[in-house]
């Protein structure tokens, strides 16, 4: 908790040095996303610890603070440093101050720095040191050309002897500058929550009095937990915390002020902790700043701490619709929700927007891991919904579980407020655009195996954008090679943008480990999808790809939807021996596939698995470059996992390619059958086909933010965390792939013709030639599409020589190619059903002998009706049909005796010219009876 936090860091850091088997080294440069703002090249040797990160946008400016501690622990710096571009690039680092170790206050819960259009505030609290004795003071630096330039440091309050400044929280708007602190006495116990307010953009300040405290200390300082501004109304949260063998009493209080911060009205807020009525409650900071307070017109809330009338640590939640004046009762947000002794004090916080508040709270869970709860009001505080998970499990091989010190952010460009931000330690991020009834599955934003980074910071641009930062370093375990602590920004935006596509582009991941030195060069590339319903396969799916190997020894699995312990769902990837191995698990148990010949290096390969668990037999499959490989039978749904999907790989046994290159990565929740993986595996998909629920062509250029857009439009993105790129992807030469020859194709009937092309061409001309390419007619103009369902034109009679062509155009409508069938295919107008080869018929039997004619463009005057006993050498008529033709007869099979009979149907127009003959497929049987 916040004051006996304070140090926290320090001390870590220090432990971690006293360990004499452990070295530390300069943070490797792991990730093009992630960008390290401390270290550069001006950087001192590696050791300083950079901590206590803040952040603020405004415009296109991104403003960050930071503290450092150097090496040898005798000096501590401020610096600032600014992107002028929305964080695409950074201007030098700027040393603010620096001091000697004892003598600058860098408490990571303070809010030193307030941003006002091109003015830039910073407060310190300092310490003085006279011959025999000190004092404290808080300092001030502005710069007024938006950070370009500061003015000389000003002391702004300064204290008596032995008197300090603690507790700093400032705020700045429209040339108003406001900074609560707490100004302590010590041993005279007579100690003070005070406002400075400037009218003047910071050239004057006068010290406004909230509270003071004249009394028993009880161990403890009283503390100004956090402030807030809205206009002219300014609202405090602070505590007088008394210890005797434990915690014997704290009292919170809340204190607005309605003029601007000249004056103040106070208000006890707490709750009884027993039955003696001795409250319990605090708002404290954690190590990390959170808001305790949020505001929405004249609605305002706070959240705190504390030990309820039931005994048990809870956490209790306060609203206020008249500016901070009176309360309407506690509401206690854990009860019968939370098991008290897992509530982690100091990291409760809260916003609001509108009706909507939001609540953050913290707590350890049954699963061995720390968990994030969120409570929220839709009619402004008066009554919460159920408890919610943002986070899941804990376990071995996990991602993007469980969190510490979380923030909770909301969209400034959404009046409504019901697009939610929230981020946590190794830049954790869940959100949501519906008012927290949905989030996202959690995502994690660093490097998952490398980035120790904690405190999170998040700043909101009017774009949408997510600019966050966290202090931490880069960890090698297995060498013993320790970072020292930096600060280390992303920008995000949970919507990805779309890009212009121009080239054939696939997502290229390599695989370095670190050699053991301390250059820390290691390199772990890998997308990372956030799991959501649509990828939370139940009883069928597909998952299919076009890869490009270079495969090491181990073996082990590129694509893998996590989960708890060895509960994965699904995995695809390749044994050590280089088959493709799938694996599934359901409620029935875990199921392997390893089959096929072994991939080849460097080469195009497709690769998919499938299952229906309402299938029959062999309803687990895989499949190679469209052909079944391995099948087995398994039973059962597939287990549910909320743990998000990796793409290259998921812990270090595992990631087992130098590189690997990915393209048409595809998620469909049906078993795709043989045939359709052939047709499509070759095809570039619209996103729109039934069953598709994620798809990743990776052809549009990277955006700044690390994340792939989702063909699919159902929004699941991908998130990229080491230095993974764009490559050449899988090359669709144009190509027509049906009708490709030898198919029988029935006119006036609807046939799909479809083919392959490469991703520059976006309009196709469609053909067909009835006289073996003689000549050509137009089928259709059309976009970028690959497939087109072809109405076939009536025809005069049968066309036994018939091909198709596409000519491909860019956008610029220059033709760039093009393909025909390679072989003829026929369009029929007659086709002889029954009996079509292979049947057995008893002589002076009744046989039903059907047939179809399609579209035709000359009418049909008879139809002859023919056997043959010969193969087809000769032909006798047995029926005739004048004027109709009915398309089946009853007939009377001949008292004969063959193994080599067959049928044909004649139709002639009215000049008695053929118009069209068929004849079974195949010899038919007619036997004695």
């Amino acid at each position: 908790m916040k004051t006996g936090s304070r140090l926290l860091g320090w001390v870590a850091l220090m432990a971690l040095m006293l360990l004499g088997t452990q070295a530390f080294g300069k943070n490797a440069d792991l990730s093009r996303w992630l960008k390290n703002l401390s270290e550069t090249a001006m950087e001192s040797a590696p050791g300083d610890y950079d901590a206590a990160p803040e952040i603020v946008v405004s415009g296109d400016t991104v403003h960050v603070l930071w503290s450092t501690r150097t090496a040898d622990w005798s000096v501590v710096r401020i610096y600032y440093r600014r992107s002028l571009d929305k964080g695409k690039t950074w201007q030098p680092k700027v040393l603010i101050t620096e001091r000697s170790k004892d003598d600058l206050g860098v408490d990571t819960t303070y809010r030193k720095m307030a941003v006002d259009g091109e003015n830039v505030h910073i407060f310190l609290a300092e310490s003085r040191h006279t011959d025999d004795s000190w004092y404290g003071v808080m300092s001030y630096f502005r710069s007024t050309d938006n950070g370009n330039t500061f003015e000389d440091e000003r002391e702004i309050v300064t204290a008596a002897e032995a008197h300090k400044i603690n507790d700093i929280y400032a705020h700045a708007v429209h040339g108003k500058v406001k900074v609560g602190y707490t100004y302590i006495r010590n041993w005279e116990v007579k100690d003070s929550i005070n406002v400075l307010v400037s009218d003047d953009n910071g050239d004057t300040f006068v010290s406004h009095q909230v509270a003071f405290f004249d009394g028993e200390r009880g161990g403890h300082e009283p503390t100004l937990y956090d402030m807030q501004v809205d206009g002219e109304k300014v609202y405090l949260v602070y505590g007088d915390p008394h210890y005797f063998y434990g915690l014997s009493s704290a009292r919170l209080y809340f204190a607005r002020s309605l003029d601007g911060g000249l004056t103040f009205n106070s208000r006890e807020i707490d709750v009884p902790s027993d039955e003696e009525g001795t409250p319990k409650s605090m708002a404290d900071q954690d190590d990390h700043y959170v808001p305790k307070i949020a505001f929405a017109g004249s609605n305002v809330y706070t959240v705190f701490n504390g030990y309820g009338p039931d005994g048990n640590f809870s956490v209790f939640f306060r609203r206020s619709e008249d500016n901070g004046t009176t309360f309407a009762p506690a509401i206690n947000l854990s009860h019968n929700e939370l098991p008290n002794e897992a509530i982690r004090g100091g990291q409760v916080t809260l916003a609001a927007r509108g009706t909507k508040v939001y609540v953050l709270i913290q707590a350890d869970s049954d699963s061995h891991s720390d968990q994030l709860y969120l409570k929220r009001s839709l009619d402004g505080g008066r009554s919460f919904k159920p408890m919610q998970t943002l986070t899941v499990p804990n376990y071995y091989g996990a991602w993007a579980t469980e969190t510490w010190w979380p923030v909770i952010k909301l969209d400034p460009s959404d009046s409504s407020g019901s697009k939610v931000y929230v981020a946590g330690n190794g830049l954790f991020f869940v959100y949501s655009d519906n008012s927290g009834a949905r989030f996202t599955g959690p995502i994690q934003l660093a490097p998952y195996y490398h980035a120790d980074l904690g405190r999170s910071q998040i700043a909101l641009g009017d774009d949408g954008t997510v600019h966050m930062i966290a202090d931490g370093d880069i960890t090698w375990y297995e060498t013993g090679v320790y970072g020292d602590s930096d600060i280390f920004y992303r920008v995000f935006d949970p919507v990805v943008p779309v890009r212009k596509a121009t080239t054939n582009k696939a997502l290229y991941l390599t695989h370095k480990e670190n050699e053991g030195d301390e250059t820390g060069i290691e390199r772990w590339d890998m997308m990372q999808i956030a799991s959501s319903p649509a990828l939370e396969f139940k009883n069928a799916m597909t998952v299919e790809a076009w890869i490009k190997v270079k495969r090491s020894e181990r073996g082990g699995f590129f694509i893998v939807k996590t989960g708890a312990y060895a509960q994965r769902p699904y995995m695809l990837g390749q044994s050590r021996d280089g088959k493709i191995d799938a694996v599934i698990v359901t409620e029935d148990g875990e199921y392997e596939i390893n089959a096929g010949d072994p991939i080849p290096n460097g080469r195009w390969t497709h690769v998919a698995m499938t299952y229906n668990s309402k299938g029959r037999e062999n309803n687990f499959k895989v499949y190679v470059d469209g052909e079944l490989v391995g099948e087995q039978t398994a039973t059962g749904s597939l287990l549910q996992s909320r743990y998000n999907l990796l793409i290259g790989g998921w812990e270090a046994p595992h990631l087992i390619y130098n590189n690997l290159s990915i393209d048409e990565l595809r998620f469909w929740n049906r078993a795709l059958s043989r045939q359709e993986i052939q047709r499509k595996m070759k095809i570039a998909l619209s996103g729109k086909e039934a069953g598709l629920v994620a798809y990743y062509t990776f052809d549009e250029p990277f955006n700044r933010y690390g994340t792939v857009r989702d063909i699919t439009g159902k929004g699941n993105k991908g998130i990229l965390l080491y230095k993974e790129r764009l490559n050449r992807g899988k090359d669709f030469v144009l190509k027509v792939l049906a009708p490709n020859g030898r198919e029988r194709v029935a006119a006036g009937r609807a046939y799909k013709i479809s083919w392959q092309a490469p991703l520059k061409a976006v309009k196709f001309n469609l053909f067909y030639s009835t006289d073996n390419r003689a000549t050509w007619k137009s089928i259709a103009k059309v976009g970028n599409i690959r497939e087109y369902r072809w109405r076939v034109p009536a025809q005069s009679g049968k066309k036994p020589k018939c091909f198709v062509k596409v000519v491909a155009k860019n956008t610029a409508g220059k033709v760039i190619g093009q393909d025909l069938s390679n072989r003829p295919f026929a369009i029929d107008v007659l086709k002889l059903v029954a009996p079509n080869g292979g049947e057995t018929l008893k002589a002076q039997s009744r046989y039903l002998i059907r047939w179809r004619t399609y579209a035709l463009t000359r009418p049909v005057a008879k139809v002859l009706l023919q056997y043959s006993i010969n193969g087809g050498k000769r032909w006798k008529t047995f029926k005739t049909f004048m004027g109709k033709n009915p398309g089946r007869f009853r007939w009377a099979v001949p008292k004969v005796s063959s193994t080599n009979c067959k049928i044909r149907i004649l139709l002639k127009d009215s000049n008695g010219k053929n118009i069209a003959a068929d004849a079974s497929d195949k010899v038919f049987t007619i036997e004695k009876s």
